[in-house]
């Protein structure tokens, strides 16, 4: 999929299709606060898709940006670029996951 990805996205666009992966966000909201408004969000087979979908749509973007950020800098800054975008991916995912623990105990609290 990534190899489909960089020859169809071009890497000055990426940024659009990473934002769009914010409305998974609301969704996964309105799963838990009202499962009975949708299917998609209401049913395990849609909370799955949900899930399925952030999750391919994390992995394809993560690798396009790795691929396409080093090549944006100069050849004698490659390595280093490399290793500040995998330092600040691993940074990333720990604070997502501590939003989403976060998010997780004031939804429960709310209800």
């Amino acid at each position: 999929a990534a190899g489909w990805g960089a020859r169809n996205i071009p890497p000055s666009r990426l940024w659009m299709f990473v934002l769009l992966r914010l409305l998974f966000v609301p969704a996964f909201i309105l799963g838990e606060l009202r499962p009975e408004a949708c299917p998609l969000w209401g049913s395990d087979v849609g909370r799955f898709l949900l899930a399925g979908g952030l999750a391919f749509t994390n992995g394809l973007f993560a690798s396009l940006a790795m691929m396409f950020g080093p090549a944006r800098c100069p050849e004698e800054r490659r390595e280093v670029a490399g290793i500040a975008m995998s330092s600040t991916m691993v940074v990333g995912i720990f604070l997502g996951s501590l939003l989403a623990l976060l998010l997780q105990v004031l939804l429960t609290h709310s209800l």
